[in-house]
C-alpha cells in the first residue's frame, strides 16, 4: 500500500514538474524581467511586443485627435473674421449709393463718405477713377488738368485707396488742415502759372500776384501734396506738356487781340472737382467748427479740439519767440496742421496731439533761405 502510495506520489510529482516545465518562460523572462511584470507586456515573444507597441501608439494618436477636435475656439480669430466679412458686405452694399451726378455722398448711419468711381458702378476701374486727365475749359480750350477727389481724400486722410473703405467723417476732421492746405496751394500754383505765361497780368484784376515765398515755394508744396495723393507723375506730365506747347507758340499781342477767349494761350490750370464742396459739407456736418471760430473771435479763447485747427489755418501769419534768439520775434507762415490720436493701452484713454507745420525766411551766410519746421502741442483741457 505504501509502495502504491509512493508510486502515486512520484507520478504526481513527475506530472507537476512537466506542467511547470511547459509553462515556464524562456531564458531571460524571469519574474523580475520586463515581460512578466504586473501591467507589463507579458510573455508572447517579439511579435506580441510589437503588437502592443503599435496598439499603444494608435491609442495615443486617437487621444491627440480627440483633444484637437475638442480644443477651445479662439474667439478673437472668429471676431476678426466676422468683422472682415461685415466690412466686405458693407462695402458691397453701398455700391451704387453715390448718385451719378455727384462726386461724393455722406451716409448718416455710418457717418462716412462714399465717392464716385470707388463706391459706385460707373463702369470705370479704380485706376481710371484715380488718374488725372486733361479737359476743356468754358471756352473749349484743353487747359484744365482735372485731379480726382477720391484719391486725394483717401491718402491725405491716411486711408488705403485700394481697399475702398468708406472714409469716416471723424478722420477727415483730423486732417482738415491738410485738405485746406491742398485747396490753398492749388490756387497759388494756378496763379503762378497764369502770371508766368499770360500776355499782360495787369489786364486781369482777379489774378493778383503772390509774394516771392508763395510763388517759389507754392509749386513745391503743391507737388508734394500730389505726391502724397499718388497722382504726381500723371499730373506733372500733363502740366509740362501744356507748358511745352505754350513755349513753342509765338507770343500774342494783347493790344491787337480781339478774341473773347479768356485763355488764348491755353495756360494750364489745375482743379480738383468737388474739393470745395467736400470742405463745405464737412463744415455743415460739424457745427463744432463754427462754435470754435465764434469762441476765438468773441471771447479770445481757444479749445484744443477742434479750436487749434480753426485758429492756425493754412496761410495764417504768426509771430513767435523761439529759444536762442534772445527774445527777437520771428514771423512765420502756417502751411498746414492736423491732429493725431493714440489710445493709451494701460488706461484705455484717448490721447490727442496737434501738429502745425510752418515756414519762415532765414539768413544763412550771404543768402536767404526758406526753412520749414513743425510744432507739436499736447492735448489740454478747458479749465
Amino acid at each position: 500500500m505504501n509502495a502504491n502510495m509512493f508510486a502515486q506520489i512520484q507520478a504526481k510529482r513527475t506530472d507537476d514538474e512537466g506542467k511547470v516545465s511547459k509553462s515556464a518562460p524562456p531564458a531571460g523572462r524571469g519574474r523580475g524581467s520586463l515581460f512578466n511584470r504586473k501591467g507589463g507586456v507579458g510573455g508572447g515573444g517579439p511579435g506580441d511586443l510589437m503588437a502592443q507597441i503599435q496598439k499603444r501608439q494608435a491609442a495615443a494618436a486617437s487621444a491627440a485627435a480627440t483633444a484637437t477636435a475638442t480644443a477651445p475656439i479662439n474667439h478673437e480669430t472668429v471676431k476678426t473674421a466676422i468683422a472682415a466679412a461685415e466690412q466686405q458686405n458693407k462695402a458691397t452694399a453701398v455700391l451704387g449709393a453715390v448718385p451719378s451726378d455727384q462726386l461724393f455722398a455722406h451716409e448718416p448711419t455710418t457717418d462716412s463718405f462714399y465717392f464716385q468711381g470707388v463706391h459706385s458702378t460707373t463702369g470705370c476701374t479704380l485706376e481710371e477713377a484715380s488718374d488725372p486727365r486733361l479737359t476743356n475749359d468754358n471756352d473749349g480750350n484743353p487747359t484744365l488738368i482735372s485731379i480726382p477727389l477720391a484719391p486725394c481724400v483717401y491718402r491725405l486722410c491716411d486711408y488705403t485707396f485700394a481697399k475702398k473703405e468708406p472714409v469716416e467723417r471723424k478722420r477727415c476732421l483730423l486732417k482738415l488742415g491738410v485738405l485746406r492746405c491742398l485747396q490753398r496751394e492749388l490756387v497759388i500754383l494756378n496763379t503762378l502759372l497764369w502770371n508766368r505765361f499770360t500776355m499782360d497780368p495787369s489786364t486781369d484784376s482777379s489774378r493778383q500776384r503772390n509774394t516771392l515765398e508763395e510763388e517759389e515755394l507754392g509749386k513745391a508744396r503743391f507737388m508734394e501734396l500730389l505726391s502724397n495723393c499718388g497722382v504726381f507723375q500723371k499730373a506733372s506730365e500733363l502740366i509740362l506738356n501744356r507748358v511745352g506747347c505754350i513755349l513753342e507758340e509765338p507770343p500774342l499781342d494783347a493790344s491787337t487781340s480781339t478774341s473773347s477767349n479768356a485763355n488764348p494761350r491755353n495756360i494750364p490750370q489745375i482743379q480738383v472737382p468737388g474739393l470745395s464742396s467736400f470742405l463745405e459739407t464737412l463744415q455743415t456736418l460739424t457745427p463744432e467748427l463754427t462754435t470754435a471760430r465764434t469762441e476765438i473771435t468773441t471771447t479770445g479763447t481757444v479749445s484744443f479740439y477742434p479750436g487749434l485747427g480753426e485758429l492756425f489755418l493754412p496761410g495764417s501769419k504768426l509771430i513767435c519767440h523761439p529759444e536762442g534768439m534772445e527774445g527777437t520775434p520771428l514771423g512765420v507762415s502756417c502751411i498746414q496742421s492736423w491732429y493725431t490720436e493714440e489710445v493709451n493701452r494701460a488706461t484705455g484713454k484717448l490721447k490727442r496731439r496737434f501738429i502745425m507745420a510752418v515756414e519762415f525766411l532765414m539768413s544763412v551766410g550771404s543768402e536767404l533761405v526758406f526753412v520749414a519746421a513743425s510744432e507739436v502741442y499736447p492735448e489740454f483741457h478747458d479749465e
